[in-house]
């Protein structure tokens, strides 16, 4: 019902601009108002066909919800659609079919923008599609990042005695806060296992079936499989965990690889823009400030929203908890603001090159400070996660419990951010809390992972030291396959830091082209130098301005490509400690400007001198 009043009031708006369109440049005739009611019978007929409709998408309907876990019937997933398609279909076409026909009849062509307000019923129509289709895609994407680490964690429970079901089960009610994805799963398994009727292994073959990732359901049907047949499950889903641990490094190698090309796509575009730009200026300035200024406010951060959105779908989830909070953004936005205004309040004339990377500068640094801390103990925690685990196995091999050994390790040295939550997780276990209730306020995401499954082995009985490796393997796989893609995109961290000298020599090398043509030439090169460009007419003073706004649009760049490096190498953008020091490159960059065109004009002036000579 609602899906359908919203499309009667797309109709109503459509008819009431197309009346307003032609009050105002339309003929005096009734019959040039004839899309208006067109376009309401239109809605009409349209809600009439949602149901045909409707029972044609049923079974389209039926698997959106069962891959994309839908918390709706397949019937109101249809009727809805039907309704979308249907009436937004009938909407469109009769609004424009009519304007063209009634444009047609009164011999006028048909105008551009009131038929552009076709788009008006596609659009919901189109959002309707996309979101049922993000369901199956975001379900997919989160099953992928959590099902190796699930595998590994199925894999020690069964090493201590627990089925597939039972470690499913133990996730569904303790794991929430950690595999969001896995333990939905897990506890639509349960709800089909105790509630429908069918048995475990039915359940966990339905569920397999109904998800759209393929490794899920490699690894349960597998799993089931092996079960029915009385086999070593155990080993079974080792193996299955070793495959996931292949597919996730190769992942990491794809991801590595789109955002290189990415990366090299926006350093290109960032090199010959500035170029480009300062030698049209020689041609003609008052073209070329139109085009800088579109340039650096529009299509830089245009593309540079574009490419950071795709790094982020792109990049593989690692949910670690910074605890970004508002107030943290608002501080250092205020912090640089405050340095903006200092800065302009000293000269008015100041420039804004030097403005917009004090204050950039500033912004990062009061930033990276108030979130030093939690960024350590992310990093510091997987740097130290493997080590920590090996130390809990061997005070295991002495025969010590899990929760023993985790109490012992935190006389052990380790880096500090890691130290620091050991101790607060030692004390905790001390008053009488579970390890998971005592470490589940880990930053690090990895280290809430490790805490969960050896918090699991301890409450199923301890199981042997050898499983410890299990878990280990897992973080060195992980970890390998990181740093790999790590090493392929470090490079792009050094550009950044090179981009602004880069680009602020080429513009050097530019500058001192007007006076070089005003300069007594021999006949044969002024010729050829006038030819290539016979409309030079800028003066000095627009060169400087250009420099200005060029290396303004460079140090914006500069910060963007500085976010993006952030994101791609360390999943995460908060070391903004890297943009302080890129907004430093970038103001010695512009500094060096002035001296090194008086040094190419004064190269370029003993040449000439020679040649005239």
């Amino acid at each position: 019902m609602r899906t359908s009043w919203l499309y009667y009031g797309i109709a109503a708006t459509l008819a009431a601009s197309w009346i307003v369109y032609a009050e105002l440049v339309g003929p005096r005739d009734v019959m040039f108002l004839a899309p208006a009611p067109a376009t309401l019978f239109a809605a009409v007929l349209g809600n009439l066909l949602a149901r045909p409709f409707s029972d044609r998408l049923a079974d389209y309907s039926a698997r959106l919800v069962e891959k994309g876990a839908l918390r709706k019937t397949p019937l109101e997933v249809a009727e809805e659609l039907g309704t979308h398609l249907a009436m937004a279909s009938a909407v469109a076409a009769a609004y424009i079919t009519s304007v063209i026909v009634t444009a047609m009849t009164f011999r006028m062509v048909p105008p551009l923008f009131p038929m552009l307000f076709c788009l008006l019923p596609i659009a919901p129509m189109a959002l309707s599609l996309a979101s049922y289709g993000n369901r199956i895609v975001e379900r997919k994407e989160r099953i992928d990042s959590e099902l190796p680490f699930f595998a590994v964690f199925a894999t020690v429970m069964s090493h201590c005695g627990m089925t597939l079901y039972g470690a499913m089960r133990m996730l569904a009610r303790t794991g929430s806060r950690l595999f969001e994805q896995m333990s939905l799963e897990s506890r639509e398994v349960e709800r089909m296992a105790e509630l429908t009727g069918k048995g475990v292994i039915e359940s966990l073959e339905a569920s397999a079936m109904n998800s759209p990732h393929e490794g899920y359901q490699s690894l349960v049907l597998s799993t089931t499989s092996v079960w029915r047949m009385g086999g070593n499950v155990p080993m079974t889903l080792e193996d299955r965990a070793a495959e996931l641990l292949k597919s996730l490094e190769d992942r990491f190698d794809r991801y590595a690889a789109n955002v290189a090309v990415m990366m090299e796509v926006f350093l290109i575009a960032l090199l010959l823009l500035p170029m480009g730009i300062a030698l049209a200026t020689i041609v003609n300035p008052e073209q070329a400030t139109g085009v800088l200024t579109v340039t650096t406010w529009a299509l830089l951060p245009g593309m540079s929203f574009g490419m950071y959105a795709f790094l982020r779908l792109k990049s593989p989830r690692k949910p670690d908890e910074f605890d970004v909070r508002p107030k943290h953004l608002i501080l250092s936005l205020a912090a640089g603001a405050a340095t903006a205004a200092a800065l302009l309040c000293l000269s008015l004339s100041m420039p804004l090159t030097v403005v917009f990377t004090s204050s950039s500068a500033l912004a990062s640094t009061v930033l990276y400070l108030m979130l030093r801390k939690r960024i350590s103990e992310v990093e510091d925690g997987e740097a130290e996660l493997r080590r920590w685990l090996r130390d809990v196995a061997e005070y295991r091999r002495l025969g010590y419990t899990p929760t023993d050994a985790v109490v012992r390790t935190r006389r052990h040295r380790y880096r500090k951010g890691f130290q620091s939550f050991l101790s607060s997780m030692a004390s905790r276990v001390a008053m009488g809390l579970s390890l998971w209730e005592a470490g589940a306020a880990a930053k690090s995401w990895l280290t809430k992972v490790s805490v969960y499954v050896l918090n699991a082995v301890n409450v199923s009985g301890g199981g042997s030291p050898q499983l410890m490796e299990k878990l280990i393997e897992l973080l060195r796989g992980y970890g390998l396959a990181r740093e790999k893609a790590r090493a392929r995109l470090s490079l792009f961290k050094y550009l950044a830091y090179s981009i602004p000298f880069i680009t602020s020599f080429m513009i050097t090398m530019i500058i001192p082209i007007p006076s070089f043509m005003s300069m007594g030439l021999p006949a044969e090169a002024h010729g050829s130098l006038s030819g290539l460009l016979p409309g030079v007419s800028v003066s000095a003073e627009q060169m400087l301005a250009m420099t200005d706004t060029s290396m303004l649009m460079i140090a914006f760049a500069t910060l963007s490509y500085t976010l993006m490096v952030n994101r791609a190498s360390d999943m995460h953008p908060w070391n903004v400690w890297r943009v302080a020091v890129a907004m430093v490159c970038v103001a010695g960059a512009y500094a060096a400007v002035g001296p090194l065109a008086d040094l190419v004009g004064r190269l370029l002036g003993g040449f000439t001198g020679a040649g005239g000579g």
